[in-house]
């Protein structure tokens, strides 16, 4: 027997073999175990009692689901929210993140599925869900442990739905802290082959530029030199000449040219911040260290690009004008990361709600620490 008074279970097993249909009708309500052990008759040897089992059992189920919505009518809306999202939650998404990805033997292969034929890309949205499962979890977990006035019948409850909140944490968290690390993996290998084709294509560029300036400054020279020595008819074709190499080349320099998309730039500090908020520090270092390196560099390129793309082709710059290019260069990648961090700094807040101070904690301590670094490697790649 318990401690109010219920029978345990093996007892009320041992009870129902004793008594008739219409005595276990009559039993008790109060001394009816938590458990109404179906099986406790055997199937077949006695459809009657086995009909009152059944009717014990749905009353109690009845009983409780009244009882527990009788209690959490005592709570406000964000309360009870809170815990039917904490006691409803599963880790269902995690043994399907696990399936989809795989550790890559080399840390600078991309990472694809299990399979092998599909890329990382096919995790993305289970991930994504366990994502903000996570978020609801912290902020549930919150609410609850915030709630000062828990009423007396919802504290077991209660607590059993933290405990089930955090279980679930326990195992989705591994899950993505394994997914990030490959994910900064396979950023770090498109960052590479986007890198290559800048440098690839940098010196064609510059010798293009040459010659578009050259036929510029020849056009220039020409229409004056024109006016003097040459007669209309002559001028304009050898115009239209110079025009049309002039457009030849501005087309081939604008279809060598790789671009660098403000969404690339941000999916791949996403994935270095967001895998931060799941990777112990000291493993997140490691692993993001040559990704970091090479996102300054894109991110030089970007600005160089953005700016080019302004003034569509550069015109002639003495040695003082090229330093002030850079100076303007990195003080744009600057501004591009600040804003980053911010609009992401706000993204994680409403994400965890209440729960944020720990993962923000860690955000700026990663924010700090790229920014600082970005300063320090900020020239490289925009000579």
């Amino acid at each position: 027997m318990t401690s109010d008074g219920r029978l345990s279970e093996n007892a009320f097993r041992r009870l129902v073999r004793t008594l008739s249909a219409e005595q276990l009708r009559a039993f008790p309500a109060e001394r009816l175990p938590d458990n109404i052990p179906l099986d406790a008759v055997a199937e077949g040897d006695d459809p009657r009692k086995q009909e009152v089992l059944d009717e014990l059992a749905w009353n109690r189920g009845a009983s409780e689901l009244r009882m527990g919505v009788e209690a959490t009518e005592m709570l406000d809306a964000q309360t009870r929210t809170a815990l039917e999202t904490a006691e409803g939650a599963t880790s269902r998404g995690v043994a399907r993140l696990r399936e989809l990805v795989s550790e890559p033997a080399d840390a600078g292969r991309v990472a694809t599925t299990r399979a092998g034929e599909r890329p990382l890309s096919a995790a993305e949205e289970t991930a994504r869900a366990l994502g903000e499962q996570v978020g609801q979890l912290y902020r549930a977990i919150a609410t609850l442990e915030q709630q000062a006035e828990i009423p007396d019948e919802l504290a077991e409850r209660v607590s059993r739905a933290r405990r089930n909140a955090q279980d679930v944490l326990a195992a989705i968290e591994p899950a993505l802290r394994r997914y990030y690390a490959i994910r900064i993996d396979a950023a770090h290998e498109e960052m590479h082959a986007k890198e290559r084709q800048c440098r690839s294509e940098a010196g064609l560029v510059r010798e293009i530029d040459t010659e578009i300036l050259a036929l510029r400054e020849q056009l220039h020279q020409n229409a004056g030199l024109a006016r003097r020595l040459l007669k209309g008819k002559a001028k304009r074709g050898r115009d239209a000449d110079l025009q049309g190499r002039l457009r030849e080349l501005i087309d081939q320099r604008n279809a060598l040219e790789t671009f660098i998309g403000e969404d690339d730039l941000v999916g791949w500090l996403d994935a270095l911040v967001d895998g931060s908020l799941f990777m112990p520090a000291e493993t997140w270092q490691a692993r993001a260290q040559r990704a970091r390196l090479l996102l300054y560099r894109l991110l030089n390129i970007y600005c160089a690009q953005q700016e080019s793309a302004a003034r569509q082709v550069a015109a002639a710059q003495t040695s003082k004008s090229r330093a002030e290019s850079a100076a303007d260069h990195y003080l744009a990648s600057e501004q591009f990361v600040l804003r980053y961090f911010s609009r992401k700094r706000h993204a994680i807040t409403a994400w965890l709600s209440g729960a944020a101070e720990e993962k923000l904690a860690q955000f700026d301590e990663i924010r700090d620490e790229i920014v600082t670094d970005y300063r320090r490697h900020a020239r490289v790649g925009i000579e």
